[in-house]
């Protein structure tokens, strides 16, 4: 393939080596025969090609019905040429064959997936926050189909600021979301509700699960606060299993909630369902 059967008709005013390096991008052509790629210094390699043409014609395919352009990102399985994410734009030709230009767009999908978290986190915990927990909920769900959502409320919080500052809040509550990533690591999701509320979500966890993990974690709040210097520090905690009690976030979170508020009616520092 030359350079030029990729340009040949489309009017560009740059010759196509500069538009490629220009550009930082790829030239391919796709029809039939399949897909021919090409970079400013000559063609792809037939093993990065391949790993091109397995994200890209089922994308062409689908986006080209009865369309003479196309323009859509793709995600590689593995990099080419340093690259995981490319923008495909491309016109269909008068021989049938649709050609146009691939740039890697890797850097800005990592900056825009930067930006998405660093929105979903929790400001003095670092915890993911109420709606990063949404969307862990809703992920988890589509892929397991089954999982469990604790609600944890510290017990007599506003005391500890009335009484102690809220500085001191702060420190209990930065605590307790350190012994939260401790006990519950990965595949394990936890997070900030707002104020002295916190979520436990537990991928494929039924509710013996759910209430092992519950009574786990107050039994550790209880016992290690005190020789961080905190000193008494409790919380209840109420839990909502999927598909059975909700089956998305919002129910989930309204069952967690109301069985939290039945472990404080029952004397607090206990697990609810």
């Amino acid at each position: 393939m030359k350079l030029q059967d990729g340009f040949g008709g489309l009017g560009w005013p740059l010759g196509p080596r500069q538009m490629l390096r220009l550009a930082g991008a790829l030239v391919f052509v796709w029809g039939r025969d399949g897909l021919r790629v090409m970079g400013p210094e000559g063609p792809l390699s037939p093993g990065e090609t391949g790993t091109l043409a397995r994200a890209l014609e089922p994308v062409l395919r689908e986006e080209t019905r009865g369309k003479s352009s196309v323009e859509a990102q793709v995600r590689l399985e593995k990099p080419v040429r340093g690259g995981t994410w490319y923008q495909c734009a491309g016109l269909r030709r008068s021989d049938g064959r649709l050609a146009g230009l691939l740039r890697d767009t890797t850097a800005e999908q990592m900056e825009r997936q930067r930006l998405l978290e660093q929105s979903h986190r929790d400001w003095l915990t670092g915890l993911w926050n109420r709606q990063g927990m949404s969307q862990r909920v809703e992920d988890t769900l589509a892929e397991e189909g089954r999982a469990a959502l604790l609600m944890v409320d510290m017990d007599n919080f506003k005391e500890v600021n009335d009484s102690r500052g809220h500085l001191e809040g702060d420190r209990v509550l930065t605590f307790t979301a350190q012994l939260l990533r401790e006990l519950f690591p990965c595949p394990a999701h936890v997070g900030r509700a707002g104020g002295d509320e916190f979520l436990i979500l537990l991928p494929g966890a039924g509710a013996s699960d759910a209430c092992r993990a519950g009574r786990t974690f107050c039994r550790a709040l209880r016992e290690r606060a005190p020789a961080r210097g905190l000193g008494r520090v409790s919380c209840s905690v109420g839990i909502a299993v999927a598909p059975e009690e909700g089956e998305d976030f919002e129910g989930l979170f309204h069952v967690a909630d109301q069985a939290m508020y039945r472990a404080k009616e029952r004397g607090k520092d206990i697990c609810c369902r």
